[in-house]
């Protein structure tokens, strides 16, 4: 069988909010996947909660046809939600599985990938901005693990996020 992989890029999309603490947070334009903690805006950085990425992004018409249509998403933490054009895909709680979308895969497409991460980052960030613990109550000493000093879990969708398109004849390039 004969592979084409193509990344989902040069794309306008945004990625949204849901914190899991009294909080409002704006969502923020992207144009690439990358994880929303290397950032220095400390909402994001330090977020805690379930991040939806939402990216709208075309396919050739031609690629539609393939025997067998398959997503990719590369790298992410710590546990996503996809759909593709409202349609759910499924959970992923591990990086490297492939999700079948042929039927679901059209022109233009939306995909929607939300992440939820743990914690740790909440409690590091209250730790650097407040001296203390904010958006949480627990009797664990938890600041001696999670301290002002502690680096930030990564978090969110790391790319690429590609469309794997099998044929059993060859692709036009």
């Amino acid at each position: 069988m004969k592979q084409l992989k193509m990344a989902i890029k040069d794309f306008k999309g945004k990625i949204e909010f849901y914190p899991a603490y009294s909080a409002t947070i704006p969502s923020v334009d992207i144009t690439e996947f990358d994880w929303y903690t290397n950032t220095d805006n400390k909402d994001q950085k330090y977020f805690s909660g379930v991040a939806k990425y939402i990216v709208n992004f075309t396919v050739p018409a031609e690629k539609l046809t393939a025997d067998s249509i398959l997503l990719s998403i590369a790298d992410f933490e710590s546990v996503a939600e996809v759909k593709l054009n409202n349609s759910n895909l499924g959970i992923l709680w591990k990086q490297g599985k492939l999700l079948s979308i042929k039927g679901i895969l059209k022109t233009e497409n939306t995909l929607e990938i939300s992440v939820a991460n743990l914690f740790r980052n909440r409690i590091i960030g209250d730790n650097v901005e407040f001296g203390k613990i904010q958006h949480l109550w627990t009797s664990s000493p938890i600041t001696h693990w999670l301290g002002k000093d502690k680096t930030p879990k990564l978090s969110g969708v790391k790319g690429p996020v590609s469309v794997v398109f099998l044929s059993k004849q060859s692709f036009e390039e």
